[in-house]
């Protein structure tokens, strides 16, 4: 099953038309393996609609957060998202960051609307080789569903409908012209079955060695997402193999294991 999570209905009329999915009560959307939640606009109600629906759905397969983002550039563009910064607390969350015909981006989520002056000020405060983009969601999902899952089974897709002087009418286009293509992908993730635990590619043995915290583990996660299905596997394998042989791991302390993750992660 694929739970998407939406602010608002207009956000969300495209994929429910693409999706064919029917109502099942007020805020949910059901169909071919797929639910909906429209979960209102901001982090609280973005936060209590994710635990709702853990609450009583329990866990599923995968879990997309979409909807409208600001920017100050990329007006139209649809981006899958690979960092999300909570703007009240600082703290980064790295989903999932799979292949895909999305280009990416980092997310800012805010506690109230930004401004076009705010996005533009902030954006030049933050290093980044892709598109900043700004919602008032994205984080508040994400640190609900983490209690529960991993992050590759998180998905956060953003399409750019204005540049913080929102025309409510012009963004309700923009988003259901991107509806098309996002559909598209959705049906092909609600046809996948996720691995078993036994299955999922991240040893618990390897995280442990290198004292991760949890961003550290979600960069391990991806990195090794990657290889695998760049078939590059046996590649790192090795590679760690080598980091053991030369006495490099285990890690003494996190410093140390965070120096050699940074290596780990060079050869991409």
């Amino acid at each position: 099953m694929v739970t998407i999570f939406t602010a608002l209905r207009q956000e969300a009329a495209g994929l429910i038309r693409k999706l064919s999915l029917t109502r099942e009560n007020d805020d949910t959307f059901t169909g071919n393996n797929i639910r909906l939640i429209l979960t209102g606009i901001g982090k609280i109600n973005a936060a209590a609609s994710a635990g709702y629906c853990l609450g009583k759905y329990g866990e599923n397969d995968y879990y997309v957060n979409y909807g409208s983002a600001a920017s100050s550039e990329n007006i139209g563009e649809t981006f899958f998202i690979g960092q999300i910064t909570d703007s009240a607390s600082g703290d980064e969350m790295f989903p999932d960051i799979a292949d895909t015909d999305f280009s990416h981006a980092t997310l800012v989520t805010s506690d109230k609307p930004v401004s076009s002056d705010e996005i533009l000020h902030g954006s030049s405060k933050l290093i980044s080789e892709v598109p900043v983009l700004y919602d008032m969601e994205a984080s508040a999902i994400y640190q609900v569903l983490k209690k529960v899952t991993t992050p590759d089974r998180m998905i956060f897709i953003k399409t750019v409908t204005d540049n913080g002087n929102a025309d409510f009418k012009k963004s309700i286009e923009l988003i259901t012209e991107a509806a098309t293509k996002v559909a598209e992908y959705i049906k092909t993730l609600s046809a996948k079955t996720f691995p078993g635990n036994d299955e999922r590619p991240l040893p618990d043995e390897l995280s442990s060695e290198l004292h991760c915290s949890e961003t550290m583990r979600n960069q391990l996660s991806q990195y090794i997402k990657y290889m695998t299905a760049a078939g590059r596997i046996e590649e790192l394998t090795s590679h760690i193999d080598s980091l053991r042989h030369d006495g490099l791991l285990p890690a003494p302390d996190r410093k140390q294991g965070k120096a050699i993750l940074s290596r780990i992660l060079s050869r991409i």
